[in-house]
């Protein structure tokens, strides 16, 4: 079966499925188990990257140009994109108050073991180092428990990522005025319309994953756009509409400061994400 048709006959089904649970605590097992898959496969990645040098910096490029640096910097907003959840995960907490805490504790642990992993991985491969790690590994059943075990975290953190979102979707079409309509007119409408538009969603989303053409162009075209635009463009334009009038010259400057870098790493990095690597 090729990789398109194992993704639309087993993972397809599975995944409408789980976007029909809408309480983010009952997702919590799912996650917590498909996060214990990616420490997993990330300890055993690091492994095998040590084992692969005995002098780390020898013959190594730390630097590959000022077109590497947008390209570089896209995909590690990319790694972030997790933050859609925030205010879905604080929501959800018992004790929310203890959030600002937990969540600079998850950012910081975040940054530690995407650096690490980067860093081993680039040190191993060199130039050779491939979009997707898994592609440089040996064949090996080191190597099979790692893509199992990866494709297991993602196929379980996608229902989670998907919250925020199927809740938007079905605020939007909730305030409809012909679906508000269709639904007092006709019984199990409402039910009906809200589970397909869960479905049409990942649908959706599952047909532009199984297409990608080049996964590291891809990933920093969306970190240099929408993750950019949600990071440092969005959060400053909130917050010079909402408290602008009782700022001071020094917090306007920092936020038209985090504005204009967000537009300039958003446009930069959109030209760089379509040259070749």
């Amino acid at each position: 079966m090729s990789p398109v048709g194992f993704i639309f006959a087993i993972l397809l089904p599975a995944q409408v499925a789980l976007s029909f649970i809408r309480s983010l605590s009952a997702l919590s097992p799912f996650s917590i188990f498909a996060d214990a898959c990616n420490v997993l496969a990330m300890a055993i990645v690091i492994k095998e990257d040590l084992q692969l040098f005995d002098h780390p910096f020898a013959n190594r490029s730390a630097f590959n140009g000022l077109l590497a640096v947008p390209f570089s910097f896209g995909v590690a907003v990319f790694c972030f994109e997790g933050f859609s959840m925030t205010l879905a995960l604080e929501a959800s907490m018992a004790e929310w108050r203890k959030f600002r805490w937990v969540l600079s504790q998850a950012v910081v642990t975040i940054i530690v073991v995407y650096a690490c992993f980067g860093v081993c991985g680039y040190l191993a491969y060199g130039e050779t180092t491939k979009d997707i790690i898994t592609l440089n590994l040996p064949n090996n059943w080191t190597s099979a428990v790692v893509k199992v075990g990866l494709c297991i975290a993602l196929a379980f953190t996608f229902p989670v990522m998907m919250h925020p979102i199927h809740e938007i979707v079905e605020a939007r079409l909730g305030s409809s005025g012909c679906f508000q309509k269709l639904s007092h007119n006709v019984h199990g409408a409402e039910w009906l319309g809200l589970h397909l538009s869960r479905i049409l969603m990942v649908i959706v989303l599952t047909v532009v994953a199984s297409f990608i053409p080049g996964f590291g162009s891809f990933i920093s075209f969306v970190g240099s756009t929408m993750c950019a635009l949600l990071s440092f463009v969005l959060p400053a334009l909130f917050h010079l509409k909402i408290v602008g009038s009782s700022m001071s010259l020094w917090q306007h400057l920092i936020d038209y400061g985090i504005l204009l870098f967000g537009l300039v790493f958003a446009g930069y990095g959109i030209f760089t994400a379509f040259l070749p690597h």
